[in-house]
């Protein structure tokens, strides 16, 4: 029987191992509540209790019948109160998300992820040569400026991959803590490059369903999904996709001179982008059917009115006041505020008690990282903290 004991103990840990020294997540663990080790402790009381017996007689049978009841009901207890990867608590929800969200919520950060790794490089560079889009990293915010002013801005197929390339470095790389996106020369972004689409007659048009899913979709997907805070700055007009752009991020400045414009309607198309569900949201039903239906141009000021945008200022400080908000935000505990857009992104379809469920899971998250550690001491000591974003 001692053999058996020593086998279930093996097998199901009462204590959580040692979390690995690597970046990557720990493998799975098979994990125990306190009830079946409990249960296991009065089993293995019973067992000492039978005592040798060469023959078994009335009394022992009946005994060794509630052994084996006992033992079936160990090993029920293990089977459901075994989880992979986290406590067997009932109190404890799984936890979703990111992986390194995972990471932080299994064991506190100590300099073992890559958000903080200890042998990081100072700075980042691009790895490859960007010709529609310029990009660099200087104290933690990651500045991505579209470069096409001719044709002000509009997005073609090398615009596209270059951007996804950016921001795949942005994603990546531990450097940057906030991204900054704008545009050069006199418009943010116009959409699309229509000359690139022009239908002749007689020839087959285009498939605009395909490259919406090739390129406009995971593009704001990717900006709405960044675990950091995204800044734009919209230094002009920005028409078609390129009104919808600034929509899928974070904080939204524009220049007093700028405006956006529902484009899609002069062409007989729809707007894309994530237009169609932001602008509702945003601005509500009635306006945003108004600029959808009607193309008509929304100024800047309009904009922040109705809620569109963050704020408007004067063209000769967006770029210094956007950069100034964005350097604020890269000494910020920037893994919080990740968590805190991932909450509020959400809100926007889950229920309340949806949503109070997600509050719980990414405080969980939260109160694991080294930014609330350091918070938390920096307050106690009276003095002005120095956050990671980890």
């Amino acid at each position: 029987m001692n053999c058996g004991w020593q086998f279930v103990s093996d097998y199901w840990p009462r204590t959580r191992p040692a979390p690995p020294q690597s970046a990557s997540l720990a493998a799975p663990q098979r994990l125990v509540s306190p009830v079946f080790i409990n249960a296991l402790g009065s089993l293995e009381a019973f067992v000492v209790s039978l005592g040798p017996q060469k023959k078994l007689d009335r009394h022992s049978k009946s005994r060794h019948i509630k052994f084996t009841s006992l033992l079936f009901l160990c090993i029920t207890l293990a089977i459901y109160s075994t989880k992979t990867g986290q406590p067997a608590d009932p109190t404890i929800e799984p936890t979703t998300g990111h992986p390194e969200d995972i990471h932080h919520a299994s064991t506190p950060c100590l300099h073992a992820c890559r958000w903080c790794s200890p042998d990081r490089p100072a700075q980042s560079a691009p790895p490859m040569n960007f010709t529609t889009i310029l990009f660099s990293i200087s104290e933690g915010v990651a500045l991505l400026s579209l470069n096409r002013p001719e044709q002000l801005n509009s997005f073609n197929p090398t615009m596209h991959r270059e951007v996804q390339a950016a921001l795949d470095l942005v994603r990546n790389d531990p450097q940057v803590r906030v991204l900054l996106l704008t545009g050069e020369g006199r418009g943010f972004c116009a959409g699309q490059d229509l000359g690139e689409r022009t239908v002749a007659p007689g020839v087959a048009a285009p498939d605009l369903g395909a490259s919406i899913e090739t390129f406009y979709n995971p593009l704001v997907r990717a900006l709405r999904d960044l675990p950091l805070p995204v800044i734009c700055a919209v230094n002009g007009v920005a028409a078609g996709a390129g009104a919808n752009l600034p929509l899928a991020c974070d904080l939204v400045l524009a220049a007093r001179s700028a405006s956006f414009i529902q484009a899609f309607c002069k062409l007989g198309l729809v707007p894309d982008s994530g237009g169609t569900w932001l602008l509702p949201r945003l601005v509500g039903m009635a306006r945003a059917k108004a600029l959808a239906l009607l193309g008509n141009r929304l100024s800047a000021e309009q904009a922040e009115q109705w809620g569109l945008i963050y704020q408007c200022v004067d063209d000769a400080q967006l770029r210094d006041q956007a950069l100034s908000l964005a350097r604020h935000l890269a000494t910020q505990p920037t893994y919080g505020l990740g968590l805190i857009k991932r909450s509020l992104n959400a809100s926007l379809h889950n229920s309340f008690d949806e949503q109070l469920d997600l509050e719980r899971d990414l405080q969980r998250l939260a109160g694991c990282s080294e930014d609330y550690r350091e918070g938390v001491s920096a307050f106690m000591e009276k003095r002005s903290p120095v956050f990671k974003g980890c």
